[in-house]
Order: structure tokens, then sequence, then C-alpha cells
């Protein structure tokens, strides 16, 4: 089994650079998306990309598995171009307007789900109240 590479702080903040280029051309600079397709908040990323946080390697392939079009040599020391392919990402891997609009639907989805669970928490609640006050 191949021993992973445990990078340097100063290798990984220099690497902060590189991603907010991949936030920038495939999301469209859409920070709160590029968190969403990561899994982390939008203030996280935003750090990582403004370099007020170095990033891990755990980070680093959270981005590799989302954008798999993305050049891991090219991530890791610059070298090379940043997609695997030498064409111009447009259609195939940018987030389209369709993808974006799922997302938030998805991510709008769950907030109405939980919206209802607390519905459900107050109404039942409301009913124990008032079998209480029915007792006395």
């Amino acid at each position: 089994m191949a021993k992973k590479r445990i990078y340097t702080d100063e290798e990984l903040k220099v690497i902060n650079h590189r991603i907010g280029k991949i936030r920038t051309e495939l999301c469209n600079e859409d920070n709160k998306l590029f968190a969403e397709m990561l899994d982390l908040t939008p203030q996280a990323t935003s750090n990582i990309c403004n370099r007020m946080k170095s990033v891990g390697n755990k980070t680093i392939e959270r981005i590799l598995s989302a954008f798999p079009q993305v050049n891991k040599s090219w991530l890791y020391t610059g070298e090379g171009d940043m997609l695997v392919s030498d064409t111009k990402v447009e259609q195939n891997s940018k987030i389209t307007s369709t993808e974006k609009l799922f997302l938030e639907l998805d991510a709008k989805n769950d907030m109405i789900n939980k919206l209802l669970n607390q519905q459900e928490q107050f109404l039942n609640i409301i009913n124990n109240l008032s079998i209480v006050n029915k007792q006395n």
C-alpha cells in the first residue's frame, strides 16, 4: 500500500490560491455552492480561498472527489493544467444553472423538513398542555 505524503503547512497554504481558482472556474465564484459540494460551511470555504486558513489533506481529497476533472498534480504542485482535459471546461464540468437550482432546492427542502418537525413538536407541547389543563 502506498504511503500518503504529508504536506507541510507552507505547501498546503500555497494550494489555497489554486482552490480559489477551482471555485471561480467551476462554481462561477458561488461560494455557497462550492461549500455545499464539499460538504463544508461557506465560512470555511471562504477562509480557505482567501488564504486565512491552511487546508488539510482531507479537504483536498473532498475537492478531488467533488471535481474529478481537476488535475491532482496541478492542485498539489501547480504544475500542468488545472483540468485533466486540455479543453476549457464549459457545459460539462461547470455546475449548470439547473444543477444549481436542484442543490438550492435540496437545501430549502431540508429547511422545510426541519420547520415541519418543529411544528409537530410545538403541536405536541400544546396538546400536552391542554390535557394537563383539562385535568386541573
